[in-house]
């Protein structure tokens, strides 16, 4: 075998082990970034709910303060 065909099959062995771990990183940025997606869901679920309770507890204490002010 020539030198340059050594050459050559090195090379590709090398892309190839290269290949392999984009994939394998790809595999994990892609768990990653759905774990984040979880996590950012939750988070505007709970703040949503926060907000509702508190214009719901807002229209209650203003309803109680007027009907002792009456």
């Amino acid at each position: 075998m020539s030198e340059d065909a050594e050459r050559l099959v090195r090379l590709e062995t090398k892309l190839d082990v290269v290949l392999d771990n984009q994939s394998a990183f790809r595999a994990l940025f892609e768990k990653h970034d759905d774990r984040l997606k979880h996590l950012e869901n939750s988070k505007a679920g709970l703040l949503g709910i926060a907000g509702a309770i508190g214009a719901a507890s807002s229209f209650l204490m203003d309803s109680v303060k007027h009907a002792l002010i009456r």
